[in-house]
């Protein structure tokens, strides 16, 4: 079970804890449930071979690379600007990790 299924059950029941309180509904249904505990895996890292064949698959080779050799999440990549790279030191900025439909948030992470 993924974690944000503990998320949103957690939400869910403090808003039906508030509706308990205002007397909206006598009792709380979701105070019966019980989720499973999220499984968690160890992450699987892809050998350089198998790095350099998805590369080769793909018509973005370069943002394969930068993710699979830096760490870089793919929105964190998707926001980078020309003025983030400095070649000359061998260094990205990191300010901003692009989200779902084009939003942005700010990030202090550096590589």
């Amino acid at each position: 079970m993924k974690a944000a299924a503990k998320d949103y059950e957690g939400c869910l029941r403090g808003v039906m804890d508030i509706a308990v309180t205002l007397c909206l509904v006598d009792a709380n249904p979701c105070a019966k449930i019980k989720l499973r505990p999220a499984v968690r895996r160890d992450p699987r890292f892809l050998a350089v071979p198998e790095v350099r064949k998805l590369a080769t698959a793909t018509k973005m080779s370069s943002m394969v690379w930068l993710l699979s050799t830096t760490g870089l999440r793919v929105g964190e990549c998707c926001a980078l600007n020309v003025v983030d790279v400095d070649a000359g030191r061998g260094r990205l900025r990191v300010r901003k990790s692009k989200k779902r439909h084009g939003a942005t948030s700010r990030s202090r992470r550096r590589c």
